[in-house]
């Protein structure tokens, strides 16, 4: 089946445990009826409206460390807020090859996000 060590990320901007414990428990269901083998999960309540988080920095070491093969979001704007960023960090993971895998959309908002992302970029 190929690379599928998961690492799942989990934010909400305020402290809202019943919002995150839905969104911790959604994410698990989808890896485990997809056959994923969750190896970390991040749990913040913290803003999205910039990179420069300690979210961001969990799972970037996780990253750095070459544990993750596939991000699991509930969906991009869980990454960032900021449509650009949120493009931006997604193609920083594409060319370290790791898979994006949302949700909500079954990955339907980040393509949609790269299509936009390209056309700016041209």
């Amino acid at each position: 089946m190929g690379k599928n060590r998961v690492w799942i990320y989990c934010r909400t901007a305020h402290e809202d445990a019943a919002a995150m414990g839905w969104q911790k428990k959604q994410l698990e269901e989808y890896a485990s009826v997809h056959g994923m083998d969750v190896i970390g999960i991040t749990e913040k309540h913290e803003s999205g409206r910039t990179l420069r988080r300690s979210g961001i920095g969990e799972l970037n070491m996780a990253l750095d460390k070459n544990l993750v093969d596939t991000l699991l979001v509930k969906g991009t704007d869980r990454i960032a807020r900021n449509p650009i960023q949120a493009a931006e960090y997604l193609e920083w993971l594409e060319k370290k090859g790791i898979r994006v895998e949302c949700m909500d959309s079954a990955s339907e908002d980040y393509k949609l996000l790269r299509q936009a992302w390209e056309g700016i970029r041209l």
